[in-house]
């Protein structure tokens, strides 16, 4: 029997940095404890496996709090974020001890949580778990589905970010540039009549500010102009 050679000793923290270069979608996944109390967790180690029959995986790190409660499900739902939904995200991604106090659920299949507000759900019905290095992975067969045709959150190199569709070609004004299309994106935030920048929305603008700089077809008075109209969103 021919021994699998082992790697290299590897950097770690480059190792991480270099595999944060692949743009992924965020998701929080949820079951139940054996005692039937919800548990979840945020993560974006979530990939499709097979269209016949539908399955989906996702891998847990092996000194995860949440382990045993996956091990011991028959069920657990993958919630794909929408744009705007970093908070939730973030909220889930702690080590708290009740991750579903304040937040608002119902029950699926097995009492599974099933939480709102997600750009798709995928309910599955626990099937294989694989061990590969210091991650467990759980492969599901899709039992149910929806999709509610929101754009996606998105992380990369540590940051949330957003989908902006390329325009069309003779489209005339393109539908995504526009308030709600903003707030939905999570660029932007409405406060009664006033319209906020968020995080996300402040960095694009200060990128913009950028790009006009290196630009040579910008005059020095729109260069100005455009990084006080920058200044003053920003600190809106």
């Amino acid at each position: 029997m021919t021994e699998t050679p082992k790697p290299a000793a590897l950097d770690a923290r480059a190792f991480r940095n270099a595999l944060g270069a692949f743009v992924t979608g965020v998701t929080i996944i949820t079951t139940c404890n054996a005692d039937g109390t919800p548990a979840g967790l945020t993560a974006n180690s979530f990939n499709s496996v097979s269209l016949d029959p539908p399955m989906v995986l996702f891998s847990l790190g092996l000194d995860s709090t949440n382990l045993d409660a996956f091990r011991q499900a028959t069920w657990w739902v993958v919630h794909v974020l929408a744009a705007g939904q970093e908070d939730l995200s973030n909220h889930f991604a702690r080590r708290d001890a009740d991750k579903f106090k304040n937040v608002a659920y119902s029950k699926g299949p097995g009492g599974v949580p099933l939480l709102d507000g997600s750009a798709a759900r995928f309910i599955c019905r626990a099937a294989f778990e694989y061990e590969g290095g210091d991650h467990a992975i759980f492969l599901g067969m899709v039992q149910e589905f929806d999709q509610a045709g929101k754009p996606p959150l998105i992380y990369h190199q540590g940051r949330y970010g957003g989908v902006f569709p390329a325009p069309q070609a003779g489209a005339g004004a393109d539908p995504a540039v526009s308030m709600e299309a903003l707030v939905e994106r999570g660029l932007a935030s409405l406060n009664g009549e006033a319209a906020l920048l968020t995080q996300e929305g402040r960095a694009v603008a200060a990128g913009l500010s950028l790009v006009a700089e290196a630009d040579s077809r910008f005059t020095a008075p729109e260069k100005t102009a455009l990084r006080h109209l920058l200044s003053k969103l920003a600190t809106t």
